[in-house]
């Protein structure tokens, strides 16, 4: 695996991880401090052209430890939902699932380190952008 060190300032990092010999169809970005002990959103660009959103953070049982805390909430969030975190750090990732006829939302939001909100912000807009481009691609054959 290669990293990509794209963004870092005020103890957050965003980069680019990249599965050697798959190209860059199986890049993903992470968001985390720079320790990588608080705190790990990982955002999933999709050939659909969605997003998929990941977080890891400490167990109480094991702080030196991050766990995916969202394996079981799949949130494939498209440009109709919603992925964005405000000022203050609130992290909110909500989306429709394929399967609902109703407009209902799934998901989950988290306080993260305001500090991070820049570093998030800039990852969601890339994310989005590399998944909007691989619908493009997929669609056009």
């Amino acid at each position: 695996m290669t990293w990509a060190n794209l963004y870092e300032r005020d103890g957050v990092v965003v980069g680019r991880q990249v599965t050697e010999g798959l190209g860059d169809e199986s890049g993903y970005f992470v968001i985390a401090d720079t320790d990588f002990q608080r705190f790990k959103v990982t955002l999933f660009p999709t050939d659909e052209g969605t997003v998929s959103v990941s977080l890891s953070a400490p167990m109480s049982a094991r702080p030196d430890q991050l766990a995916n805390f969202t394996h079981d909430i799949p949130t494939y969030c498209g440009p109709e939902d919603t992925l964005a975190v405000g000022d203050d750090g609130l992290l909110t990732a909500l989306a429709k699932p394929p399967y609902s006829a109703i407009d209902f939302r799934a998901g989950f939001t988290v306080q993260l380190p305001a500090v991070a909100v820049p570093a998030l912000r800039f990852a969601i807009e890339a994310a989005f952008a590399e998944a909007k481009d691989k619908a493009a691609r997929n669609a056009s054959g």
